[in-house]
């Protein structure tokens, strides 16, 4: 139910446990209790000294609502493409859907691909086999003979480790700028920024104001980053989810419930790997 949340040292959670099979996790630090349901999974996130039976009462309580939520998901997940980088399929990039394009290195496509390509648009060719056409929005995949004539799952590896690559080459320098953007706005300073892929969240912030966010978020439109940004930002001030810290979001950020929303719609497409 929280895709955003502040994250706690090691030292201060529990083991899970479980509670009627859903996976329960207390925290001496938490002080409000979250239900989620990820990937087809349920857990409970709660206080340390919440009692069993208050946690099998919320379970019954929202049993429709998990219902609902699982059913969902297990739709999102049968709707995906077996391999996501598959010629043809589309994948978002900057908010917008992007066609993916297999081309052979060796062929008349790829030279007419880099011939036509200015001093700008060759920053967009990413080593060795990946390069996105802004113009066009098209991401193109370069396969050498070799590369060709690996089996399906071993080229699903390698494209999803290049595809990485590129989303970590275009978020860091475009983060790092949101981020001092937002902090001048917020008066909130985070004490150092990290990016890397999550594969069930977009971003954290530990108690010392270090951020992480999710290199997919390059994926998304500026609107989705800035909101993420000003969310992790506000745990500084409020390390938890309650009324004061959604309050602090909506003044800094009063229409963030529509980037949040398009991330709840879109994390199936965003997160997959």
């Amino acid at each position: 139910m929280r895709w955003l949340k502040r994250r706690s040292p090691a030292s201060h959670v529990d083991n899970a446990t479980l509670v009627d099979g859903v996976a329960v996790v207390r925290s001496a630090r938490r002080k409000t209790v979250s239900l989620q349901i990820k990937a087809g999974k349920v857990r409970v996130l709660c206080p340390s000294w919440l009692p069993t039976a208050k946690i099998r009462a919320l379970l019954r309580e929202k049993q429709s609502w998990v219902e609902e939520k699982l059913a969902h998901q297990q739709q999102q997940l049968a709707q995906l493409p077996e391999f996501w980088l598959a010629h043809g399929e589309k994948v978002f990039i900057d908010g917008k859907l992007c066609e993916i394009k297999h081309i052979e290195a060796d062929s008349t496509a790829y030279l007419d691909l880099t011939e036509r390509l200015s001093s700008q648009q060759a920053d967009n060719m990413m080593p060795p086999y990946l390069y996105f056409d802004v113009a066009d929005s098209r991401l193109f995949f370069i396969l050498t003979s070799h590369i060709r004539a690996w089996s399906e799952s071993e080229k699903q590896h390698m494209l999803s480790r290049y595809f990485d690559e590129f989303c970590q080459c275009r978020a860091m320098p475009r983060f790092a700028t949101r981020l001092q953007h937002w902090q001048q706005v917020t008066g909130l300073t985070a004490q150092s920024l990290k990016v890397r892929y999550y594969k069930s969240r977009w971003g954290s912030c530990d108690n010392r104001a270090r951020l992480t966010l999710n290199n997919r978020l390059v994926l998304a439109p500026d609107s989705v980053l800035d909101y993420v940004i000003v969310h992790e930002l506000c745990h500084i001030k409020h390390a938890n989810h309650s009324p004061d810290f959604w309050s602090l979001v909506e003044h800094f950020y009063p229409q963030f419930q529509e980037p949040r929303r398009w991330l709840r719609q879109h994390q199936a497409n965003l997160l997959q790997h």
